[in-house]
């Protein structure tokens, strides 16, 4: 029998994406160089010698974008702010061209009744941060720059934006940008030796790192157990108990969809949602105050060391045209965010 995974009343549904792997332009608008633009350029750094600038031209095609988001009913679209972009060398002064960007784009998603919610850090780290103070090794200089950063950003867009991240997924930042690589913060093998394999980040919990042949894998490699993520979001729960409840801000997985024709049959994609997010429903059943989801990508983009080689998106994307064609996974998702549910 049909079973019917419903949410409660005002559950948040959205997408995400990062602001180098979807925007592009790197050098117009006054934007600085980040230091994934370094690292791309570097050889051998990134599969097939890809780089962000052009990515998917969200800079220049924002507003095609935000209509892709407004036909499937988002509620909400996470996306991050381009630090280079608003203060080019790290600290000092505001680049008011990326400050436009900004604005225009946030005043589109309100005009269409999309709420912005915005990642103040995801990975694009002004390139001389790097270079004149060692990144984020550089102790209480880049704590005040980005203070200085968030402050203009508040300043700039907090009378419309309410809800704000700070950094995304600093594990990956510490890990693979200090410990084992692939990371643009240029500094792998310099943790102590034993550091990431014996647990000297401070964790108290343990890890067992294992598999299972049944397990379904993605595109990347990576394991699909939706059961595991119930879990998390109840140790979640019991650990923090947050008051402002959880919100998961990054939920995905890449299939190998290179073709438009691909794109209308992700069924693995599709299958992949099904199963994480009736796990959410399960874990809010139990107890644990999940009331928003977003899924990952609201696009197809440029996938960090494994440049366009790997799709995350629920819109598939042209690398040459841009051209952009909803998934079946988009069309999919559009329902669960009409109906605030599904059926299994």
């Amino acid at each position: 029998m049909a079973e019917k995974v419903t949410f409660p009343e005002g559950f948040v549904w959205g997408t995400a994406t990062a602001s180098y792997q979807i925007e592009g332009a790197t050098e117009e608008g006054g934007r600085g160089d980040s230091i994934w633009d370094a690292f791309s350029r570097t050889p051998g750094k990134v599969l097939n010698g890809h780089t962000g600038a052009v990515a998917v031209d969200h800079y220049h095609r924002y507003k095609e974008d935000v209509q892709l988001m407004k036909n499937m009913g988002l509620k909400s679209y996470r996306l991050s702010i381009s630090w280079p972009r608003i203060i080019p060398a790290g600290v000092g002064a505001v680049n008011e061209e990326g400050v436009a960007f900004y604005n225009n784009l946030i005043n589109e998603l309100l005009a269409n009744g999309i709420e912005p919610l915005v990642t103040l850090y995801h990975w694009d780290l002004p390139l001389p941060l790097l270079t004149e103070f060692d990144g984020w090794l550089g102790g209480k200089h880049i704590q005040d720059a980005f203070a200085a950063y968030a402050r203009v950003c508040f300043a700039r867009f907090g009378d419309r934006v309410k809800s704000w991240l700070t950094l995304n997924e600093p594990w990956c930042s510490a890990f693979l940008g200090y410990g084992i690589g692939p990371s643009a913060d240029f500094a792998a093998g310099r943790a102590a030796p034993n550091d990431a394999a014996t647990g000297n980040y401070g964790a108290d919990e343990g890890v067992q790192l294992s598999d299972d042949p049944t397990w379904k894998k993605t595109d990347m490699g990576w394991n699909a157990v939706p059961w595991g993520f119930q879990k998390l979001l109840l140790w979640v729960q019991k650990r923090y108990n947050p008051p402002n409840g959880i919100y998961v801000t990054e939920n995905g997985c890449a299939v190998a969809d290179k073709t438009k024709e691909d794109a209308q049959h992700d069924d693995f994609r599709v299958d992949f949602y099904k199963g994480y997010i009736a796990a959410m429903r399960e874990a809010i059943a139990q107890g644990a105050d999940v009331r928003g989801y977003f899924a990952w990508s609201f696009c197809d983009n440029y996938e960090w060391a494994e440049g366009y080689n790997k799709r995350f998106g629920i819109h598939w994307v042209d690398y040459e045209t841009q051209e952009r064609v909803p998934k079946k996974s988009a069309i999919w998702f559009g329902g669960v965010i009409r109906d605030n549910g599904f059926t299994m």
